[in-house]
């Protein structure tokens, strides 16, 4: 999906420090309306987006197309010891888990990936993009993630593009442990008017915006 306006804000917000950041997808800077402190003029490749403009020191990229150096590892089955259990400071998805059918084993890498205390992104589609990819995530799936494996849920909110809404996720990991699967529990009165809340607003929301031809 590439480094756009959605992860340049949270980028901004955040303000990630690290020396090094792996990232699932090989993808290329490209800003689009966004003219905040991050906007360069030209469009490179996120390995140098991140080296040189975000400071980290080592770039690791996982991409069965081998682009942007990326290493040819298929994340429907790759596994940490792919990398020689090497750990990171930031580990990336922008907009490349939906793509993959094996949702849970993308999960997984990421948690086997991220060094303690360190920052998991996620930017994927929630709304709308029709036949972008294989799925669309909802919060819920990120509550119940952080919940499950005690992240820090730092970041979680909705984007909208010409496309659709994009959801933006970034969890903390304290703890260097074992990837637990999340089991969706049975939602609270005040979780319940919280998730009707969203409902209405993504109706309206997409009422309002013109169907793709």
């Amino acid at each position: 999906m590439g480094i756009g306006p959605a992860a340049l804000k949270l980028y901004e917000d955040l303000d990630p420090k690290g020396a090094s950041i792996c990232e699932l997808g090989s993808q290329d800077y490209v800003p689009g309306p966004y003219r905040g402190r991050l906007y360069f003029r030209e469009i490179f490749s996120s390995r140098e987006f991140m080296t040189r403009h975000l400071g980290f020191q080592s770039y690791v990229c996982i991409d069965l197309n081998g682009e942007h150096e990326a290493i040819p590892l298929d994340l429907n089955v790759a596994n940490a010891a792919d990398l020689h259990n090497r750990m990171f400071d930031v580990v990336t998805n922008h907009g490349t888990s939906e793509h993959i059918f094996n949702q849970s084993n993308c999960f997984k890498l990421i948690h086997d990936l991220t060094a303690r205390d360190g920052l998991m992104i996620h930017i994927l589609p929630m709304q709308d993009y029709p036949r972008h990819g294989f799925y669309n995530c909802q919060p819920v799936l990120f509550e119940e993630l952080a919940a499950a494996n005690r992240y820090e849920l730092l970041r979680c909110y909705g984007h909208d593009d010409q496309f659709g809404t994009l959801l933006v996720v970034a969890m903390r990991k304290p703890l260097i442990c074992d990837f637990v699967m999340p089991q969706q529990r049975q939602l609270t009165a005040l979780e319940m008017s919280k998730r009707d809340r969203w409902l209405r607003r993504f109706k309206t929301k997409a009422t309002a915006r013109p169907k793709p031809p």
